[in-house]
């Protein structure tokens, strides 16, 4: 049919899938359309920030539970670690157990108590009056002396050969054989302070009051060196230099002046003379009964019975460079370590004051009271009376992770490898040393 001369189309008709498909396709287009106006578009830049939670998070937070890897009895805190073991005491027996899997690689003796000592590949177990030595690896039986006619309480390292003592009689062993090279002539009750390659000082006990002697030996030779009286106690030797702290004078007030004698280790002939003045800064003496010695390349930290820490200059000073207290009050603990110094609070926390700008770190929060703390590097391994143990790491002040154990006291943190060895006061625990 035409109308005016012009063809008109004939009427279409759709199916319900034709049009559903012709929508979709519509669809399709428009958001392509959109989608590429997006991305011709200018993009816009802004000013953000991100945050990542505090500086220093509530440890309770983010701890996670360690599962050890195994566990196992233990009788005190004497282990050992080698590479692939550790050896310690169990009901009496010195037993070494795969880190790995807990199997026993080997057991000897019966009634021991220890010590024990590491030295070379040896491991080196009193027994009673005498010592043994055991191969590290496979256990088996190298050499046993009989040194003393008292229990044997120590056992230490001198270049080659083997310091061992009851208190009463010291002698020098060979490590190799088991030999007596020389017997040490110390008199009194003594013990001994410190002992290496080439010299070993004894502090000796008479009977006399707030007076101890001091006894050095050659360990090579096992000829006494030099004694003297006159000093308190030794606070520590370096570069063959011994910093023994003198008698103190008459009692005083907070002002009260202390001297060091810093003596050459080998001659006992004294080099230098350091004097001290507190200038007020007590009102403990610095000196006193319980205070505690630290000494750093530029500085000596001395921290008095009431927790209070001062840092003086090496070399003398008439008053302290700086003191520092534990910002809840409580106890000191140790440091410096890392610039930081170590307290406990009176609520059992445990803080940290930078030694540079006094800032201080909290750690962990109040709890049950400090048993054991040892530091190493940026982690801080802490035993708690309550039973837990927690591995902190002391950049973030985060609680890398915790273990509950059912005793009070703890041992020396121990470390082989990818392992970690908690000594507990009944128990022993190998972790993973998880970073």
């Amino acid at each position: 049919m035409l109308h005016h001369g012009v063809p008109r189309p004939a009427p279409r008709h759709w199916s319900r899938p034709a049009l559903l498909l012709s929508a979709l396709a519509l669809l399709l287009a428009l958001a392509q359309s959109t989608s590429a106006q997006s991305v011709q578009a200018p993009s816009q830049q802004f000013q953000t920030t991100s945050y990542q939670g505090p500086l220093r998070p509530d440890p309770r937070l983010y701890a996670v539970e360690a599962a050890p890897v195994w566990r196992d009895r233990l009788d005190s805190s004497t282990a050992l670690v080698t590479e692939s073991a550790v050896v310690y005491l169990r009901d009496g027996r010195l037993v070494a157990t795969e880190l790995s899997s807990g199997w026993q690689q080997w057991a000897y003796g019966a009634g021991l108590t220890g010590p024990l000592l590491l030295a070379q590949g040896t491991v080196i177990v009193a027994e009673g009056a005498q010592v043994t030595a055991l191969d590290a690896v496979a256990g088996t039986h190298l050499w046993s002396t009989e040194v003393t006619a008292l229990p044997v309480r120590y056992l230490d390292l001198s270049g080659e050969a083997l310091l061992v003592g009851s208190g009463a009689e010291f002698a020098l062993l060979e490590l190799s054989s088991g030999n007596i090279l020389h017997d040490l002539n110390v008199p009194g009750t003594s013990e001994p302070v410190h002992v290496d390659d080439g010299v070993v000082i004894f502090e000796s006990y008479r009977g006399e009051p707030n007076v101890q002697r001091f006894h050095a030996f050659a360990p090579t030779t096992g000829e006494e060196l030099w004694q003297s009286r006159g000093f308190t106690r030794l606070l520590g030797v370096e570069e063959g230099r011994a910093y023994l702290l003198n008698q103190r004078g008459a009692s005083g007030g907070a002002g009260e002046r202390f001297s060091l004698s810093v003596v050459d280790a080998r001659t006992g002939v004294r080099l230098e003379h350091w004097s001290y003045g507190m200038s007020g800064a007590g009102p403990a003496r610095a000196d006193g009964p319980g205070s505690q010695f630290v000494f750093t390349d530029d500085a000596i930290y001395i921290a008095g019975a009431d927790g209070t820490v001062h840092r003086f200059a090496r070399g003398g000073a008439e008053a302290p460079a700086a003191s520092y207290q534990a910002p809840v009050g409580g106890t000191f603990l140790t440091g410096p370590h890392q610039g930081l110094l170590f307290f406990e609070g009176d609520d059992h926390s445990l803080v940290a004051t930078k030694v540079g700008d006094l800032t201080t770190i909290r750690y962990l929060g109040a709890g049950t009271q400090t048993s054991r703390l040892d530091l190493v590097g940026r982690r801080a391994y802490v035993g708690r009376t309550g039973g837990t143990f927690l591995a902190l790491d002391l950049g973030t002040a985060r609680v890398r992770y915790m273990l509950s154990t059912d005793g009070v006291g703890f041992g020396p943190t121990l470390r082989s490898g990818a392992y970690l060895v908690v000594q507990g006061s009944s128990e022993l625990f190998v972790l993973e040393a998880l970073e």
